[in-house]
């Protein structure tokens, strides 16, 4: 897992996650589906207790629409903190991160069900 308080360089004043970090007064989360920021994005500006209720992307028939529940393999995390839990509805294990970029969720990664901001 990577974090430190400088943008990975795809990140620049000119993208909109940095431009984000100037004007917010609350906690922010930006979920990747890949790690090293790739793949889709979802942003928070609130808590979430269940991530399985978040579409991930629209999928043509006849292939089911994926959702957010255990996708997560990347974050930007800007203002404050977030929980991660493995279970929806705040339960089970639990992993609070710092702001931060973190390409690679490590032992989290693919495992986060429900979120809390703070």
């Amino acid at each position: 897992m990577v974090a430190g308080p400088h943008p990975p360089s795809r990140f620049t004043s000119a993208s909109p996650c940095r431009e984000m970090e100037g004007t917010m007064t609350a906690t922010t989360v930006i979920l990747f589906e890949d790690i090293n920021f790739g793949g889709h994005r979802i942003t928070f500006t609130r808590s979430d207790p269940d991530l399985g209720n978040d579409k991930l992307a629209d999928r043509p028939w006849p292939f089911r629409d994926e959702y957010w529940d255990n996708k997560a393999s990347s974050m930007i995390v800007v203002g404050g903190n977030v929980t991660y839990y493995a279970e929806p509805n705040y339960q089970g294990a639990l992993h609070t991160f710092g702001p931060g970029f973190y390409s690679n969720l490590g032992p989290w990664n693919d495992l986060v069900s429900s979120i809390r901001l703070s």
